[in-house]
């Protein structure tokens, strides 16, 4: 006879919290939308907006490639680099949203 493994809830949100797992889940996304959107004056600020949300909402864990880098952020603790990167991600969604006005106006 074969066990079958059930996994908890629990588990498999513990999963999703995983650093490397939501880095790999967030990159590919934001590689997919790059692509998807078409060429057009709404591209950057719709993408800059798109970058600042999982930022905002603390969903980059502390790497190399995505996310406020500097000397503070990195080499200080986690809560340090969630902090910094909140902060940016507000900032990216203002100003994708000022560049969406500027382009409407035109």
């Amino acid at each position: 006879m074969t066990e079958t493994v059930v996994q908890s809830p629990a588990r498999k949100r513990a999963f999703l919290r995983s650093d490397r797992v939501r880095l790999v889940l967030i990159l590919p996304a934001v590689a997919a939308l790059v692509w998807l959107i078409p060429e057009s004056p709404w591209r950057g600020p719709i993408l800059m907006i798109l970058l600042g949300l999982p930022l905002l909402f603390g969903l980059v864990p502390k790497n190399w490639l995505y996310g406020m880098r500097s000397w503070r952020t990195m080499f200080s603790s986690d809560e340090v680099w969630y902090i910094q990167n909140r902060i940016t991600g507000a900032a990216m969604i203002l100003a994708g949203l000022v560049w969406m006005v500027v382009v409407a106006r035109r």
